[in-house]
């Protein structure tokens, strides 16, 4: 059976219920492997105890329960002969779960618990053959470490050989050591130690466990440690591609410095250049538009003055048209015109 912390008399019926009914309606030989371990209620005891003197368990199945299992073994009792009434059917049921149940508990002699048990319960002597186990003697201590300690689990740890086969002397030495010490303590003091071959075992297994543990914790160290350094190395390559990437780019930019340096200069001179432009520009825009509005004075008094010459010239016109061919034939004999006609044709040829 299994138990759990919420295990109780109950669950522990439940289980033996499908133990009887195994055991005495299918005739299956079971054998019941009980340990104090399991010994989650003290009531436990008593039905075992129970079924160690009698085989019965008072109030194991209920009444209608115990008719269908009785009903199911009626054929086997036909069969064999056996009375048919309730009465012979049940101990016909009994007799064939004594037959084909064997009960196996394992009990710690330490302590005042086992002495008040089966004082108690004293079918647990009575109606039970007790196997006493003597001090195993060194050559089985240490034949059983080597047994132990030849597991395929550290052979692939690698362990240096010449310990591992050391060690099971060594245990067997303080397996050995320990029980004189405790045998000293108990004609000393009064006070027992017991050092049984399970605590020998649980020393074996705790190495074991110990040593598998701390080398693959050493292990996993290891490993980070050459990924850190692998990491390192790495990086160190890294480190060194960048400064010579550094490097060439830093004379890249001094050369593109001085480039800019020059053109910085040449920038200056233009700007200064268009600086001096923009001045002159400046002041012909200046002289310019001086000269328009002079101009544009010009223009006005032009205006003014042509506004007065019109006149004249619409007389002159007039005159002009009024000019006859005698007045132009008397010209022509002029030696030297009057200063009034050399003026005016001065005039209109310019």
């Amino acid at each position: 059976i299994e138990t759990t912390q919420r295990y109780r008399q109950q669950d522990f019926y439940e289980d033996l219920k499908k133990l009887y009914i195994g055991t005495g309606v299918k005739c299956k030989p079971t054998v019941f492997l009980f340990s104090d371990t399991q010994l989650i209620e003290e009531c436990f005891l008593e039905d075992i105890n129970n079924i160690l003197n009698s085989g019965e368990v008072p109030g194991l199945f209920l009444p209608d329960e115990l008719s269908a299992v009785l009903e199911e073994i009626r054929k086997d009792a036909e069969r064999e002969g056996r009375r048919l009434s309730q009465e012979a059917l049940y101990n016909y049921f009994i007799e064939r779960v004594r037959k084909n149940l064997h009960v196996l508990l394992c009990l710690s002699p330490v302590g005042s618990a086992f002495r008040n048990r089966c004082r108690m319960y004293p079918s647990l002597t009575n109606c039970c053959t007790i196997n006493w186990f003597p001090p195993w003697p060194e050559d089985a201590l240490t034949a059983l470490a080597e047994k132990y300690l030849d597991d395929p689990q550290l052979l692939d740890l690698k362990l240096d050989r010449k310990i591992l086969n050391v060690l099971p002397s060594i245990f067997c030495t303080i397996h050995v050591n320990a029980t004189k010490f405790s045998t000293s303590m108990l004609n000393e003091t009064k006070r027992a130690n017991y050092i049984t071959p399970t605590k020998y075992l649980d020393l074996v297994q705790t190495y074991k466990s110990l040593i598998c543990e701390k080398t693959n914790h050493i292990s996993s160290l290891a490993s980070k440690l050459r990924n850190g350094l692998g990491k390192l190395g790495t990086t160190a390559k890294q480190v060194q591609l960048l400064e010579f990437e550094l490097k060439e780019q830093g004379k890249i930019v001094d050369a593109e410095s001085l480039k800019c340096e020059k053109l910085n200069v040449v920038i200056m001179e233009e700007k200064r250049e268009a600086q001096a432009q923009r001045t002159k520009v400046e002041e012909e825009s200046l002289k310019s538009k001086a000269d328009v509005e002079r101009c544009s004075k010009l223009e006005i008094r032009a205006s003014v003055e042509l506004g007065k010459a019109l006149p004249a010239l619409e007389s002159a016109k007039a005159a002009l048209d009024n000019l006859s061919k005698k007045a132009i034939t008397e010209v022509k004999t002029y030696v030297t015109p009057p200063p009034m006609v050399e003026k005016v044709m001065k005039a209109v040829m310019c």
